[in-house]
């Protein structure tokens, strides 16, 4: 590894080391293994290199109830997590009692249960939403959506994250269920501006007929087909492959069949073979032997979506490690064939959060002035509500899991550069628009544009990793019968702690942010003047959170090379108390008092030093007395007092080196206890690094992130 900050900082295989060599025995560890040694294909070095691209879209499931507690990624140890308006770090949901944590349902065996299943249509996502309020995850809904999971429980996927790479700011595309959101993946939106019998809000419509991605492929001579079982057929309308027999069919998830173009299309044509037709599992053909054909003969088309039966699909009322059989069995297909591995990308991903809870807010728009504000258009962004659909942001929505599997992605690397699930599309035009071919999804929103990324920043095309881990055996997952082990709606224990995380940090992609808050108090007119600003490459969100419980949460995009200035208006308390959150890890927070002549008037703003790999802090005394700053580095414990005459400026450089980049910094002033800035996040040096180590818990101390609730609580 490479960069300022490449020194590991923790041995991230240590989890993996008491598994026994045993567990290599079945053909789709076999596979993995060969995904892990074959080489790659590498004529240019680039994008260009990748000769297929295989997209694996599950259901319903949220990044922290999969990988909340992985090592390394943006989960339980979380250093800020958002707040509620009471005060309450956002773990602990309302629940009409004492609060509702994350939890680990007490079952043996979770991996291979089915368990109870949030409601995840449109209006019950925008009311957990709540606009970025995000409080309403337990209160209104079973608890089960705060259940979650742990190593033990799936390790196939867990390993596959050790092997591979691991985006931990991968968000699902709509506030709603998975149709909506496959809709995205294949067409880039839901019919956002209520045209051609948009927009789509639930998964029981159709008759769509705007343009679809598989459809501009087409259009440029790229090949492309829908893997999937055909069950009892894939015409039915209503149901689109959906069976009686949850282990045959498509669930009903091939979204494609909900539109005019592919209804019409008369059987036996390319755009009928390539998505309305599928394998015949029932008729004692093995699943995916489509797939396993084409690998075999080397014919996998360009671009491959593989939609699951049912029972395979990781749905909530269908055991995780079903899937993870599924995935294991696509894995060994396209490792049998090293021509077509050497070239080919494989995404696992996860069409909705099933109404599992995550903790990151996403990203959202602004609504209008009350709400943020904007360097892009956000048209097109916002259901302005009907009679069957309430009003509300269409996106984005929770985080989901995103696996990239490739030869060029392994290693076990973090990336936690924004995304959603027009990332796919985003990635498909860089593949096949390299000969000037004009494949471009117009679609895709200008604002999504700006804030989610296109994917390649998970691949290193210049060098390939061989090394491979030991992985967990998939054997025992495949179903013995087609009876379901359901898990009674599972309810959190009286005394709740905050789910533990695997320590130590993992290897992390750059990133394309540089990003920066300053606030400067106003006492004459109580308010605190904010400004945003972006000096790096990619757009970004700003979530402006009230710590005093009196606004609601604002989101400020503002696009690479471009500022926003606010105002924040502390008039109700004379006092300020607010938090700005933004990709990686990104936090600002800004407290202090108007109604005390002497309070601190210090303003706080940061800019990059790359050539020093440095952050520099600016601290200017607005106010009519010294200001003497005390400067506390989180991760050590160290702490440096800067005098600052009245209506002077003093810069502090803090080095990132020693902490792969990342620093976190509380700023107080010895005589105003009410004053307090914290400052954290990532400094990019266009390198790779590593994640977090004060979240991985390698470095110094942290309270625990439970924040009033401390580490526990009772139930009430």
């Amino acid at each position: 590894m490479t960069g300022a900050f490449g020194k590991s900082l923790s041995g991230r295989r240590a989890v993996l080391q008491g598994l026994s060599a045993a567990a290599l025995s079945t053909s789709f560890e076999r596979g993995v293994r060969r995904a892990m040694a074959l080489p790659a294909y590498r004529r240019t070095h680039s994008i260009a290199d990748v000769g297929h691209v295989v997209i694996l879209m599950q259901s319903g499931r949220s990044f922290d109830h999969y990988f909340g507690a992985l090592q390394g990624v943006r989960g339980f140890n979380d250093p800020h997590p958002a707040r509620l308006s009471s005060g309450a770090a956002i773990w602990a949901q309302p629940d009409g009692g004492g609060g509702a944590l994350p939890f680990r349902p007490d079952e043996p065996d979770l991996g291979a249960r089915a368990l109870t299943r949030p409601p995840d249509d449109w209006e019950a996502m925008q009311h957990a939403a709540g606009y970025g309020h995000w409080s309403d995850w337990a209160q209104a809904r079973d608890a089960a959506s705060m259940a979650h999971m742990l190593r033990d429980d799936i390790p196939y996927h867990y390993a596959l994250a050790d092997a591979f790479t691991i985006c931990d700011a991968y968000y699902s595309s709509v506030l709603g269920p998975g149709g909506p959101n496959r809709s995205c993946m294949w067409s880039g939106w839901v019919g956002n501006d209520g045209r051609d019998g948009g927009p789509m809000l639930d998964d029981a419509g159709d008759g769509y007929s705007w343009r679809t991605c598989p459809e501009r492929l087409d259009m440029v001579g790229v090949s492309w087909r829908v893997y999937q079982d055909a069950g009892q057929g894939l015409t039915a309308k209503g149901r689109w492959g959906a069976s009686s027999n949850a282990f045959v069919g498509n669930g009903g998830e091939n979204t494609l069949l909900r539109f005019k173009r592919f209804q019409a299309a008369a059987d036996g044509t390319p755009i009928a073979r390539a998505a309305r037709s599928g394998a015949h599992a029932g008729d004692g053909n093995a699943l995916l032997a489509d797939l396993e054909a084409d690998v075999r003969s080397g014919l996998l088309p360009q671009v491959s979506w593989i939609v699951a039966p049912e029972a395979y699909s990781e749905r909530a009322d269908w055991p995780a490690n079903y899937g993870a059989w599924y995935a294991g069995r696509i894995l060994d297909i396209l490792t049998s064939n090293p021509e077509i591995w050497g070239r080919t990308a494989l995404f696992l991903t996860y069409d909705g959060s099933g109404g599992f809870f995550d903790h990151v807010v996403p990203p959202l728009p602004p609504f209008d002035a009350t709400r943020g504000a904007s360097t892009i258009a956000a048209d097109d962004e916002f259901f302005r509500g009907s009679a069957k659909f309430a009003a509300g942001p269409y996106g984005l929505g929770p985080r989901v899991p995103m696996l990239v599997i490739s030869p060029w992605s392994r290693g076990g690397w973090v990336n936690s550069q924004v995304f959603d699930h027009t990332s796919l599309i985003r990635f498909l035009e860089r593949r096949f628009d390299m000969g000037g071919s004009a494949f471009v999804e117009d679609n895709i929103t200008p604002w999504r544009r700006a804030v989610a990324g296109d994917l390649t920043s998970a691949f290193d095309f210049s060098s390939a990793d061989h090394k491979y881990p030991a992985l967990p055996s998939t054997a025992s997952f495949a179903p013995k019968n087609h009876d379901r082990r359901d898990v009674p709606s599972p309810r959190p224990s009286d005394l709740q702690r905050m789910p533990e995380q695997e320590t130590g940090t993992r290897p992390a992609r750059a990133l394309p942010y540089d990003l920066h808050v300053s606030a400067t108090p106003h006492r004459r007119s109580d308010t605190l003047s904010l400004n945003f600003e972006n000096n790096g490459e990619s757009g970004a969100v700003f979530q402006l959170r009230d710590g005093l419980g009196f606004s609601s949460p604002r989101f400020y995009t503002v696009t690479g090379g471009q500022n926003l200035r606010a105002s924040w208006d502390g008039l109700q308390e004379r006092a300020y108390d607010v938090a700005v959150h933004g990709p990686n890890g990104f936090y600002r927070s800004f407290k202090g008092a108007f109604a005390d002549a002497s309070a601190a008037q210090v303003g706080v703003a940061t800019k990059t030093d790359r050539d020093h790999h440095s952050l520099v802090v600016i601290l200017t005394n607005h106010g009519g007395r010294r200001a003497h700053m005390l400067l506390t580095d989180i991760y050590t414990g160290v702490s440096v007092q800067h005098v600052i005459p009245p209506h002077e400026a003093k810069s502090v450089s803090v080095s990132v080196v020693d902490t792969s980049g990342w620093y976190d910094l509380k700023i107080g002033e010895v005589e105003d206890r009410s004053y307090e800035t914290v400052l954290a996040g990532h400094v990019e040096d266009g390198h790779p690094s590593n994640t977090d180590p004060g979240m991985g818990k390698v470095l110094g101390a942290r309270p625990p992130p439970g924040g009033p609730f401390g580490d526990a609580m009772r139930k009430s």
